[in-house]
């Protein structure tokens, strides 16, 4: 359970007493206004001379007395609720202080892992920053290897003449029309017997 509804039931069990012992005090004043009135009538009953006056004082004195044990009754019951309430509280409060405890060691498990996880990243962070550094220098020391290196000459032996192959094909697109086969040949072995390098 959280610490944040442990509160919200405190604040409830402490509502909960204020209203109790606003009843307590009610049924208290009720109790004491019962026998103050049994005690009144019972002293006028003894001080009158007269029977009927007598009973009717001690009738009511009674009654009196009636309601004093339902207002004594009242307040015991009310008493104990404000006592099981007062239990209730000190359990809750016991149960606020662990789930405190629970929660601020859950912050700081989590705040360690965070840390933990960020020293991860800066590591890493710091490796592939070494690595890319190390490439780098690497390419630089190459730059600077060949820039003072000499290229050497490299001599090409002139080609050789080969004779000059030719692969001649020929389609009919149309059915209607007569290649001319024999004249596009010649053109071509024209052309290359005037050619400058025809040998």
């Amino acid at each position: 359970m959280s610490s944040k509804s442990i509160r919200s039931d405190l604040d409830r069990l402490k509502k909960t007493e204020a209203t109790l012992r606003k009843k307590a005090a009610k049924h208290e004043g009720d109790l004491a206004k019962a026998r103050v009135e049994a005690a009144r009538k019972r002293k006028s009953a003894g001080s009158t001379s007269s029977v009927s006056t007598a009973q009717t004082y001690l009738r009511g004195a009674e009654a009196e007395d009636k309601k004093a044990a339902t207002a004594a009754g009242k307040l015991a019951d009310v008493s104990d609720k404000i006592a099981r309430n007062g239990a209730d509280q000190t359990s809750k409060l016991a149960s606020l202080a662990s789930a405190e405890k629970s929660e601020r060691e859950a912050l700081a498990r989590a705040e360690d892992q965070r840390h933990r996880r960020q020293k991860t990243e800066r590591d890493a962070a710091e490796r592939k920053a070494d690595r890319q550094r190390k490439v780098e220098k690497d390419h630089v020391r190459e730059m600077a290897r060949l820039s003072r290196a000499s290229v050497p000459h490299v001599h090409l032996r002139p080609p050789e003449p080969e004779k000059l192959r030719v692969l001649y094909l020929t389609a009919n697109p149309s059915i209607d029309r007569a290649l001319r086969t024999e004249a596009e040949v010649n053109n071509v072995l024209a052309a290359l017997r005037g050619a400058k390098f025809r040998d």
